[in-house]
């Protein structure tokens, strides 16, 4: 056993509740992993429980569709990013409905190059493979349907104060929660495989949010969930709807929208680069492209930034 793999072993034991002799291989990864812990008679023990990531647990609370449509659970103890190492790995037999969660991610992707904070054994770093026979056009809305499912999931758990805003940002509260990144990879003659990535905050420390530009939630602020139990709700509620948006688009989601939308009939900014944008927010067409309501008639966007105008 190389040491990388003895130590994991040591965490693990560690986060199922045991002490350990003191081992300053396992006393440095644990700093590595800003993971607390303390020294008692010469034995090692976390200060506070640590859920890892575990393939049987998700499986088993998977819903029994979501179960038939996986390609099965790839779990990494570290990865540069999840949505990377499916963009690397689109080759494999089980890719379509493959699953890769990690405990930490080096180099998290959020939207538009920004880093996603992503701590070791705290939150869910999740991407999803998934080859769907449509010309990239017909991929318009994918992130908002993912948006909507995630939220249904949060819900389901009583999560309370949940939005989208569009066209991918989970926000809870006055901060962002989770958000979402859609990647392709090289289109065939009979699919393009695409890279669904979720992120979403359940615990983060100001050490780890010290990167962050912008305000952020966590589902610890409400209550306590368990990552493998989230994961598998997520899953549950995702799959099925990616199946039913390989046929019918995104269309069936459209008029669930406002239940959804953070900004629902307010005046808001799209920003665009160096322009701006304002009007009154009309929700969005059949294909999840934003319409606003301007001086010169209803415009539609299918990319930008959007945020409340200001008065």
């Amino acid at each position: 056993m190389d040491e990388s793999t003895r130590t994991q072993e040591q965490i693990r034991r560690l986060a199922s509740g045991e002490s350990l002799p003191r081992d300053p291989e396992l006393e440095h990864a644990l700093a590595d992993y800003s993971l607390e812990y303390q020294i008692r008679s010469d034995t090692v023990a976390l200060r506070e429980p640590l859920e890892l990531l575990d393939h049987d647990s998700i499986a088993g609370q998977l819903s029994p569709e979501a179960a038939r449509m996986s390609g099965g659970i790839k779990i990494l103890w570290s990865v540069d990013s999840t949505n990377t190492w499916m963009l690397q790995n689109d080759k494999r037999e089980d890719w379509h409905g493959l699953v890769c969660l990690a405990e930490q991610q080096l180099a998290g992707k959020g939207r538009r190059g920004r880093r996603w904070a992503s701590p070791f054994g705290k939150n869910i770093y999740m991407s999803i493979g998934w080859g769907i026979p449509r010309n990239i056009s017909g991929l318009s809305g994918l992130s908002l349907l993912v948006g909507m499912q995630v939220i249904r999931a949060l819900k389901s758990l009583g999560l309370k104060d949940t939005w989208l805003k569009w066209p991918n940002d989970i926000i809870m509260g006055q901060g962002k929660l989770a958000g979402i990144l859609v990647e392709l990879t090289a289109p065939s003659q009979t699919r393009v495989g695409v890279v669904t990535g979720i992120g979403v905050n359940l615990r983060l420390d100001a050490g780890d949010a010290v990167d962050i530009d912008q305000g952020w939630s966590t589902i610890g602020e409400q209550q306590e969930v368990s990552r493998n139990t989230l994961t598998a709700l997520i899953l549950s509620e995702l799959l099925p709807a990616l199946s039913r948006f390989e046929t019918e688009g995104f269309a069936p989601w459209q008029q669930a929208w406002d239940d959804f939308d953070l900004f629902r009939h307010q005046a808001v900014t799209v920003h665009m680069g160096e322009n701006k944008i304002s009007g009154l927010n009309k929700g969005i067409d059949g294909d999840g492209n934003l319409l606003i309501e301007t001086d010169k008639g209803v415009e539609t966007f299918s990319a930008g930034e959007v945020s409340l105008r200001e008065a």
